[in-house]
């Protein structure tokens, strides 16, 4: 037996799910199928790659090494696909993109019509993603995430630039009064984020150049800012929103901005692939045309 291509792709798909089943799941093949390859794979090469536990699966010694020997493999067939790409002058195939519901909207809306329009072969996909998978490895060719990539191997181009402020539904405003001033905040009933989005979005407000935290407690606690609209038109908390992602709302008067618009700030957005040698030409226009598109002016969900 040699060593396939498809074998790489395997391993490297067991590596990145932690488990057979998953992999399986992935590679749309039969768990035996995957199972068997890996016997096969670990009888040529003559050492274990693998220690079975459960249904999780953990890399021996020499497993941990053989990874960064398939990265290369990886990289050198990625740049063997782009380099042929790039010959044919017209990008085509498919992309995978990796976004959680704002930004994935955003492009829906404002972006993707006009790009398809512009490359009619390129195929998209998106896949929705929370902030659990901030810190997996990217399984798709493009994520977008509020926060650069820890991994060194991946691009993290800074690309959507968002505007937070603080808003509030008249009829919170009626119970409570109206703030005057961020720090009052804390008195009132907020729309909190969790742990691993406050990471994010941590509740603060920007005076004369200075950050300055605001300890806010509330009803309601959400893993994501989407979820924080409606129990806020509800009128059952202040929330931190970017303008964009609450424009019909505005518009209406079920949500008011507070103190008229000041204190907010600004976070980006990044698009993250991976650092290659030849990037496909269907990858690259999309993040130029994306970059381009995004950097113009702000755009409504």
């Amino acid at each position: 037996m040699s060593f396939l291509l498809d074998d790489n792709r395997i391993f490297m798909t067991i590596v990145e799910c932690g488990s057979f089943t998953a992999a399986a799941e992935r590679l749309d093949m039969p768990q035996p199928t995957i199972s068997r390859r890996v016997k096969q794979l670990e009888q040529h090469l003559g050492l274990r790659l693998f220690e079975r536990q459960g249904r999780s699966v953990q890399l021996t010694d020499f497993g941990q090494q053989f990874v960064s020997h398939c990265q290369r493999i990886e990289q050198a067939v990625h740049d063997a696909e782009s380099f042929a790409e790039h010959s044919k002058n017209e990008p085509a195939g498919n992309l995978i993109i990796e976004a959680s519901y704002v930004p994935t909207q955003l492009m829906l809306t404002n972006f993707i019509p006009n790009f398809l329009k512009k490359y009619p072969n390129i195929k998209l996909e998106f896949i929705s993603i929370t902030p659990e998978h901030w810190q997996s490895p990217l399984s798709g060719d493009i994520r977008f995430l509020p926060i650069p990539s820890p991994d060194e191997n991946l691009i993290s181009r800074p690309s959507m630039l968002y505007q937070f402020s603080f808003f509030a539904a008249p009829s919170l405003l009626e119970k409570y009064g109206t703030p005057s001033h961020p720090s009052e905040l804390e008195r009132f009933p907020c729309i909190c984020l969790n742990d691993k989005f406050d990471k994010f979005i941590e509740w603060h407000y920007v005076e004369n150049g200075q950050r300055r935290t605001i300890n806010v407690t509330g009803p309601i606690t959400v893993d994501h800012l989407s979820h924080a609209k409606n129990p806020a038109v509800q009128g059952l908390g202040v929330f931190i929103s970017s303008p964009d992602f609450i424009d019909d709302e505005l518009k209406t008067g079920a949500l008011v901005p507070l103190f008229k618009g000041q204190y907010g700030f600004q976070r980006h957005g990044y698009l993250l692939y991976r650092s290659r040698n030849f990037q496909p030409l269907r990858e690259k226009v999309f993040v130029e045309e994306f970059i381009a598109t995004f950097s113009k002016k702000s755009f409504k969900i």
